[in-house]
């Protein structure tokens, strides 16, 4: 491509840059998107020294803003927003090729002015008319930009192929229509007066890393591809949740729903790469055909059947942190009688060759119990063979996890069997995290298609025929929704992960939802325990993350004669835990004057500190049950310190750890003598254990 160079950094890597000068004009300057994303991104590009000498970014909005205001404002926003630092000089050099004019959208005049604007600048700057159109608009103002260009000369068939003109693209957000037939007439009015190929649907999950990474995960290596297919796939998950509301957004959000905000979009690009046949060339369009391929492979859901086959739910009223949040019929621009849905997740068959009978399960909303979107392989279980019979069976499935979002990276779940004696196998997870690979933050995914954008460089941007074949299938879907508008939608709670009908969903051929959980691996929590030594007083990580063993809600302990049980005499349940900070004691017996102090010192630090900090004492006696406790547990029938019951105590204390790291935001570990040790007891507990240093950090988090 004439318009690459690699561009050498200090670390000898080498890395993409945008050769040819261009403008990038943004419509909507004055909004969100462009002060969140768009100019924080470019900005970023500035400075890693990907984009030419020659280029400008040019705001058109209704807002009345000179060059100085709108450069400030933006300063601001890069401030806040980019990756890159700000630093005084190289805003200074970035700014000075920011302009903004003021304009309407429906104004023809005042995009002849921009006309005008644009050649002058290029022309002084003896560079040539390439011409970035970006629409950070509302979606109703689409279509009447795009003519508006046509009609002011500015659209890309208004430049004669060879003549030394420059080029014209134009970069569109989501969504793309509203069903089939709004997206069609929206592609009618974009080809009217740009070309194909210079048209760039944009989805800026598909500049993500990790979904970037996906290809190079499937087709770049030989152990993943053989077994792709429904021949050893079980099934796939792919889950996008949001812990906000609908926040400022009501009155949009009201006309939208899940359905055509997230899956209409985000989710069936997600899906096309995960179940895509390997394309002959990295080219372009030999990618998104294939993608194409995938969507008309999807078997259809008649409207008459969607109501019933599709779950979709709102979020109710209910807490978040100890604050209460309003549900969805309460948000501000929403209709009290709303049937607008905040939740869907439905079942989807491929009906080809390589996916013939596995059930792919997609689900997104918001207000759920964590950010996340994640894609999940569930491997065919092994034979009731060998290990995977009574009482080991079923063993917990192979999982192959894409995590695309917060913690970008990939985790393999597998079998592994217990150090000891006897055979007892626990599921293992390995980790790969970009963070902990690479030490870097990745660029947002905005830089990243920007610069194809400005390369012409089409592979991660979404064809025609691909938005309508999606739409293809889902009007049907939103058809058969609208027949069931009359009926009010089942609520969720929020931080929940969505109502019960979605579990049965899945549940009804003996699946359920994988729980998605934190991986950091650059942090100290949730990926590792922290011991905190009296000693030093000081927090000292393992160094490793700690193993995977077992499954949830409750956890199986190793030895045959212990378990774990809460103050009610009931099993533990390691879900009540989730997202909380969590102290962990262990003391031989509750019933010493150490522990009495440590209880009453506990009870003053745990109402300071709130909801969100739960102090754990496990002990080798019966559950303590004096006091009031943000949680509290106990091993019940491992009474003495003998070594048999010592190795049995810190193997089950052991394994709660690991499990419980799982689903807390962090554990903290702390034991009489400030040291831990998984497999042996400390024997004998003299010191009132200190828990000054864990409570600072905790406070800190």
């Amino acid at each position: 491509m004439s318009g690459v160079k690699e561009v050498s950094v200090s670390t000898g890597q080498s890395r993409i840059g945008a050769e040819e000068p261009f403008v990038l004009v943004i419509f909507g300057a004055s909004g969100d998107l462009t002060h969140r994303k768009l100019v924080p991104s470019v900005y970023g590009l500035h400075c890693d020294g990907l984009l030419p000498r020659k280029r400008f970014v040019v705001g058109y909005a209704r807002s009345d803003l000179t060059h100085e205001a709108f450069r400030d404002g933006l300063r601001e926003s890069v401030k806040r927003h980019s990756r890159a630092p700000l630093d005084a000089r190289t805003w200074q050099a970035f700014a000075s090729r920011i302009f903004y004019l003021r304009g309407r959208y429906d104004s023809g005049d005042d995009f002849i002015r921009l006309g005008r604007f644009l050649a002058d600048l290029t022309a002084k700057e003896g560079m040539a008319a390439n011409w970035l159109f970006y629409l950070a608009t509302p979606p109703d103002q689409f279509a009447q930009v795009a003519e508006q260009l046509g009609k002011a000369g500015l659209g890309g068939r208004d430049i004669s192929a060879g003549a030394g003109q420059g080029w014209r693209r134009i970069v569109t957000e989501k969504p793309f229509g509203r069903d089939l037939a709004s997206a069609e007439s929206l592609n009618r009015v974009l080809r009217r007066v740009f070309d194909e190929r210079q048209i760039f649907r944009i989805d800026h999950y598909l500049g993500k890393e990790t979904v970037r990474n996906l290809l190079v995960l499937r087709f770049a290596n030989s152990i993943f591809e053989p077994i792709w297919n429904q021949k050893h796939v079980d099934h796939v998950q792919i889950t996008v949740g949001e812990t906000l509301g609908v926040e400022k957004r009501g009155p949009y959000y009201d006309g939208s729903g899940a359905l055509r905000d997230m899956l209409a979009n985000h989710m069936m690009n997600l899906l096309c790469l995960v179940a895509m046949e390997p394309p002959a060339t990295l080219a372009a369009d030999a990618i998104r055909n294939e993608k194409v391929k995938v969507l008309q492979a999807l078997r259809a859901i008649p409207p008459d059947c969607a109501g019933h086959g599709v779950v979709r739910a709102q979020y109710g009223q209910g807490e978040v942190a100890g604050r209460p949040v309003p549900g969805y019929l309460q948000e501000p621009g929403v209709a009290g009688d709303s049937r607008t849905e905040t939740f869907v997740a439905l079942k989807l068959h491929v009906d080809n060759w390589h996916w013939a009978g596995v059930p792919f399960y997609l689900r997104t909303g918001k207000r759920l119990a964590m950010r996340v979107t994640e894609i999940v392989i569930q491997f065919k279980p092994v034979p009731r063979v060998l290990f995977n019979t009574p009482p080991a069976a079923p063993l917990a499935p192979n999982l192959l996890v894409v995590r695309i979002q917060p913690d970008e990276g990939v985790s393999l779940q597998f079998q592994v069997k217990q150090p000891g004696a006897a055979t007892r196998i626990h599921p293992y997870t390995m980790d790969f995290t970009y963070a902990g690979a690479f030490g870097a933050v990745a660029p947002d995914a905005y830089e990243r298609l920007l610069l194809d954008a400005a390369m012409g460089d089409s592979t991660l941007f979404i064809r025609s025929d691909e938005i309508e074949a999606a739409w293809r299938f889902l009007t049907p879907v939103l058809e058969g929704c609208d027949l069931e508008r009359g009926k009010p939608l089942p609520q969720y709670a929020p931080c929940s992960w969505g109502p019960t009908e979605a579990d049965r969903l899945i549940a009804s051929e003996g699946h359920r939802w994988h729980e998605p959980r934190e991986v950091q691996a650059t942090k100290t929590t949730p990926g590792e325990a922290v011991t905190m030594s009296k000693q030093k007083g000081a927090v000292t990580s393992h160094g490793k993350p700690l193993t995977l063993v077992g499954n949830l809600p409750t956890v199986g302990l190793p030895a045959p004669d212990a378990e774990l049980l809460a103050n009610d005499m009931s099993p533990v349940r390691l879900s009540d835990y989730r997202g909380k900070l969590c102290i962990l004691s262990a003391v031989p017996s509750l019933d010493t004057p150490v522990c009495e102090r440590q209880t009453r010192r506990f009870n003053t630090e745990a109402a300071s500190l709130g909801e969100n900090v739960a102090i754990l004492t496990i002990s080798m006696d019966l559950p303590f049950a004096q006091g009031r406790w943000c949680g509290a547990a106990g091993i019940d029938r491992v009474r003495t310190l003998s070594d048999h019951r010592s190795a049995a105590f810190g193997q089950a204390y052991g394994v709660f750890i690991e499990e419980l790291r799982l689903l807390a935001r962090a554990v903290f570990v702390v034991d009489g003598a400030g040291v831990l040790r998984y497999r042996q007891l400390v024997k004998e507990i003299t010191q009132e254990p200190d828990y000054t240093a864990v409570l600072e950090a905790v406070r800190r988090l």
